[in-house]
């Protein structure tokens, strides 16, 4: 009698660690999917201001090309 008993209490934590255990993947499947859309959220935003920093970075040069070209003495 005290078998079965032992048994049953067994059965009773595995069943309960087995659907804590199906709630915790799923908290954590549904964390992963958030951080794959978060993860390419910020690396659109990364490619948008690196494009950003090209553009700038083009301006600039052409800038320096139009001041260098003012600032020679003319002949």
């Amino acid at each position: 009698m005290v078998q079965i008993l032992i048994l049953l209490i067994l059965s009773i934590v595995l069943a309960a660690l087995v659907i804590f255990l199906i709630v915790c993947y799923g908290d954590y499947r549904r964390l992963q999917e958030e951080n794959d859309d978060y993860d390419r959220l910020f690396k659109d935003q990364f490619r948008l201001h690196s494009d950003s920093l090209e553009t700038y970075e083009a301006m600039m040069r052409e800038a320096g090309h139009y001041w260098k070209d003012s600032e020679e003495p003319e002949k």
